[in-house]
């Protein structure tokens, strides 16, 4: 690897030790910062090292699920050229199997005590169609999910409610994380094809959503079906991305995941009453709450200079974490 004179901008302006490397010093790989050097390499390494992809994922840059992929796909183009894939990632890497468990494992505790999960509120009333929430156990049993799992199998997703299409969505990717992220090399492998399942599902419901959905509902069930929907469809793909990167070193819907939007304002998630909700938001109605919504790559990149315990929610730290690293998340949420 090319040699380089001095310090990247970001460690010199901050007077911080820099552990000099291509294409990012290692303090900025840990805080997601932009790594820039003001000086060329003295010597510039062939041009075909640089296109390997062994090299490339050697470097501490690109060693985490936890990192822009657009700003990955940027140190690409500038350090190695733009002919790399900014999928690739190192397979088995522990963050992916981290992310995985931290957002889905608890929900079926949170599920059956009736409290905010990262995707599953127990307030949203669900009033057309089968809910399949009752599905969910605590804790969970592999040998029930997979019978589960089957009954989920049955389910013409095209033939039923949007609400019950919904439900079925969330109880597969509850039955399914845990086998993706098991010790048994079987359960792994039965997990996979459910994640495509689950792929399938996402799409689908994000083509027929619509306005008209929310019609009837007050402006607090409005916004829960919408942010639901939302954020299962994200976790649908945090689960994907996370499990092809930890099991093939590849995930192409990374930056599907980076595009998708979600309301980020802490708190509102967590509330239980309308009334919570109202004043979490800060607005004096329901009317007046709205929605703000903002992609993933926007709010990791907001998330870069904030030190945030979301209101105990744990799908924003958990968001921050996918695009930022562990790095990101406060001391008291490591």
């Amino acid at each position: 690897m090319a040699t380089l004179r001095k310090s990247c901008r970001s460690c010199a302006s901050s007077k911080r030790h820099c552990t000099v490397q291509l294409p990012s010093c290692a303090r900025c790989v840990q805080r997601g910062l932009t790594c820039t050097y003001d000086l060329q390499p003295l010597s510039g390494a062939d041009a075909d090292e640089k296109c390997s992809a062994s090299l490339l994922l050697k470097g501490i840059g690109f060693d985490t699920t936890g990192y822009c992929l657009l700003d990955r796909a940027e140190a690409y183009n500038k350090h190695f050229g733009n002919n790399l894939d900014p999928s690739f990632c190192p397979p088995g890497h522990n963050e992916a199997q981290e992310i995985i468990q931290q957002c889905f494992m608890n929900v079926p505790e949170m599920v059956t005590s009736l409290r905010p999960a990262t995707f599953i509120h127990p307030k949203l009333q669900i009033r057309t169609g089968r809910s399949y929430l009752s599905m969910i156990r605590s804790p969970l049993d592999s040998a029930m999910s997979l019978i589960d799992l089957q009954t989920l199998a049955e389910i013409d997703v095209g033939a039923v409610p949007l609400e019950e299409e919904l439900t079925a969505l969330q109880a597969l990717l509850v039955f399914a994380a845990p086998l993706s992220t098991s010790e048994q090399p079987v359960n792994r492998e039965i997990a996979e094809p459910w994640l495509k399942v689950a792929e399938i599902w996402a799409q689908h419901l994000l083509s027929i959503v619509s306005a008209e959905i929310l019609k009837g509902r007050t402006p607090w069930q409005q916004w829960l079906l919408a942010e639901t929907i939302r954020r299962t469809i994200v976790m649908a793909y945090v689960l994907i991305c996370c499990f092809n990167a930890w099991k093939h070193g590849y995930c192409s819907n990374w930056l599907l995941l980076e595009s998708l939007p979600f309301d980020s304002r802490p708190g509102l998630w967590m509330a239980e009453s309308p009334q919570a909700w109202i004043a979490a938001a800060g607005s004096g109605t329901g009317k007046k709450v709205g929605t703000q919504l903002t992609s993933l790559h926007e709010f990791g990149g907001m998330m870069k200079a904030v030190d945030s315990t979301f209101c105990g929610d744990t799908f924003l730290s958990m968001m921050a974490m996918a695009h930022n690293g562990s790095a990101a998340l406060p001391n008291d949420s490591n």
